[in-house]
């Protein structure tokens, strides 16, 4: 069963390059390729892209289900059989282009990223409700579902789960499949690390920049534990865009331009917070172009350019359309109360807006120095020295009437590349530190341009080697990371993930592991067939979703449904009325750790004890109180 669906996933993932490669040759007609690695990465991105959009266009006619989905897959397939294909793919794997030794390194890397985490997806947090509507999707073949009893997330852009689909489908419940589509986001995002850092400096500082990426738990152990789980797609993408528009800049060269605006565009097919990383990206790329406006016009006259550019912002509107068609709201539920959709008023989704809290442009300019600090993201240490730093490096060049404009304005887009992506992101939504791995390929390449940069040019050192050094030492220092298994993450052990390789360890593993409550919940559904019928889940039951029967789901905040309208959780009458309008009798609850159906007029007892109008924001990692308090 595992062999299987390794098997299955290179099948997908080969699917990806030869779908993006077809793509990028279209757009690419100068076959400019900066290195193979960059070309191997571009083209899985460019593939992802056009793959998740095929698979998501089957929802809309009701044929999101086996055999359609896989049959997307084998589609890309079949530029095999063209000659000019087959000679770029040979040109590709099989070119002069020797290993360094550095390079080997990489590859190292690479492989051991994929062997430890070899291992099944965890369903927790809110990776729990993208496994659960994945399999919603499947079960209905359609996208269009979805009820005002469902936790609002799952109606909210889901670009880098729909793969999922391909292993639920095949294999249930199994989230081995899932778990390696997950990591091949990391991989895609290292790939286009080391490519980009190769081609712009060398191939020692491009592995020092993928082991800066690599070594961080939140990107190491991604799912294959009990909490981490960080869309690596957003990471890729928002690199791929940013070093695209940089070189469409440096080159003049407008097919950059054209790559950066389709990566740019499946920011908001991932998650609504992205909206103003979205926004600053675009405007930013655009204004640093020379002549910007001749080069859209250049785009809009040229069908090479205009065709994948505009299939790309038509496939990410999809998303927007399917929530309308299910909802009435393009962005459920951001617009909801105003638009009276599932019972939302104006009072809940402003609460909803406090609770998950954007941060106020005066405070981000009091707290920049902490939320580059605070998250744990090595590289973005680095950065913030760079810019304290950044005065004495135009000193030094006016002390010394020297300027060596290339690198330093280099330098200079990459630091506002960095402040700027980190600015989106607290405009949105701050306090949740997986976040600030969204632009760690920008930290990464941005933190090892930096350290060059200081050892060789500011402290006048020759040698290239020195810098070398350094910066590798610096960037390795996170490998112990590699070792570590079990403490509070439940982090795999190597011997597990031999285990899984071996086909020694399955699904019943991880429940009995990680999940030991759902046996016994099911035991009890099983019990009570009688009244599952007309039951639903209390938001308490802290438990995965993907696992369990899908029943309407009770719940105020992070869950948000409208099981239970706004008001109606001023009073216990109010309560019972609104489940009996939706055919709940039932309540599922956990008393002393045992799951039992409670008759609505006593669970009524409990859900009116929700608090609507919280004091403190969704997270509080020990933060200053003016950044958690809900005035």
């Amino acid at each position: 069963m595992n062999q299987l669906q390794l098997i299955l996933f290179v099948f997908y993932f080969f699917s990806l390059f030869l779908g993006g490669m077809s793509i990028y040759s279209f757009i690419n007609r100068s076959h400019i390729r900066l290195n193979r690695a960059l070309c191997i990465g571009e083209s899985l991105l460019l593939g992802s892209i056009l793959v998740i959009g095929e698979l998501f266009s089957l929802s809309f006619f009701g044929l999101y289900k086996n055999p359609y989905l896989w049959g997307m897959v084998c589609l890309n397939y079949v530029v095999i059989f063209n000659k000019n294909s087959r000679k770029l793919i040979k040109d590709i794997f099989i070119s002069r282009q020797g290993f360094d030794v550095p390079s080997v390194g990489f590859i190292i890397l690479i492989l051991i990223l994929i062997f430890r985490n070899l291992y099944f997806l965890i369903d927790v947090d809110s990776l729990s409700t993208y496994l659960f509507t994945q399999r919603l999707w499947v079960e209905h073949a359609s996208s269009f579902v979805g009820q005002a009893t469902h936790d609002m997330r799952i109606f909210v852009p889901q670009f880098d789960a729909v793969p999922y689909s391909l292993g639920i489908s095949v294999f249930g419940q199994e989230t081995l499949f899932p778990h390696l589509i997950n990591l091949s986001w990391r991989i895609i995002s290292a790939l286009l690390v080391f490519g980009y850092t190769k081609y712009r400096l060398n191939s020692y500082y491009a592995l020092a920049a993928s082991a800066f990426i690599v070594f961080n738990d939140h990107f190491f152990y991604s799912g294959a534990n009990q909490w981490v789980v960080v869309n690596a797609a957003v990471i890729a993408l928002i690199f791929a865009a940013v070093y695209n528009f940089w070189e469409a800049k440096s080159k003049n060269s407008t097919t950059h331009l054209v790559l950066a605006l389709i990566f740019t565009s499946q920011l908001l097919a991932n998650k609504y917070y992205l909206i103003f990383t979205f926004i600053i990206l675009f405007v930013f790329g655009l204004i640093i172009q020379y002549k910007p406006l001749n080069k859209i016009k250049e785009i809009l006259k040229d069908k090479n350019y205009i065709f994948p550019l505009g299939l790309a912002f038509s496939l990410m509107i999809l998303w927007y359309l399917k929530n309308y068609i299910v909802t009435g709201d393009f962005v459920y539920p951001l617009l909801s109360g105003r638009l009276g959709v599932f019972d939302w008023t104006l009072e809940q989704q402003g609460v909803l807006a406090q609770l998950i809290g954007s941060m106020k442009p005066l405070k981000l300019i009091k707290y920049i120095s902490f939320l580059f600090i605070w998250p744990g993201v090595i590289p973005a240490k680095y950065v913030l020295v760079c810019i304290f730093s950044l005065p004495l490096v135009f000193l030094k060049y006016i002390y010394k009437k020297e300027f060596v404009k290339e690198e330093i304005s280099e330098l200079c887009f990459w630091v506002g590349a960095s402040i700027l992506i980190l600015c989106g992101l607290c405009f949105a939504a701050w306090q949740d530190p997986r976040a600030y791995r969204f632009p760690i390929g920008v930290f990464s390449f941005t933190s090892v341009l930096f350290l060059r940069f200081s050892i060789k040019t500011m402290l006048n050192i020759k040698k290239e080697i020195i810098p070398v050094i350094i910066i590798i030492v610096l960037s390795f220092q996170g490998c112990g990371i590699i070792y570590k298994s079990g403490v509070i993450d439940r982090r795999p052990t190597i011997r597990e993930n031999i285990d899984v390789a071996l086909n020694k360890i399955h699904m019943d593993y991880i429940i009995e592991k990680h999940h030991s409550e759902i046996p016994d919940i099911l035991d009890i559904i099983s019990e009570n067939k009688d009244k599952i019928d007309s039951s639903a889940w209390f938001t308490e039951l802290n438990t995965s979703a993907f696992l369990l029967p899908d029943r309407p789901r009770i719940s105020l905040f992070c869950t948000t449904t409208t099981t239970v309208k706004w008001d109606s959780y001023a009073r216990e009458d109010l309560i019972i009325d609104d489940l009996r309008e939706k055919g709940i009798e039932w309540v599922m609850m956990f008393k002393d750790k045992v799951l039992v159906f409670v008759p609505i007029k006593q669970a009524a007892e409990d859900i009116v004890k929700f608090d609507r109008f919280p004091k403190k924001t969704m997270f509080d990692y020990g933060f200053p109180e003016e950044l958690t308090l809900i005035y």
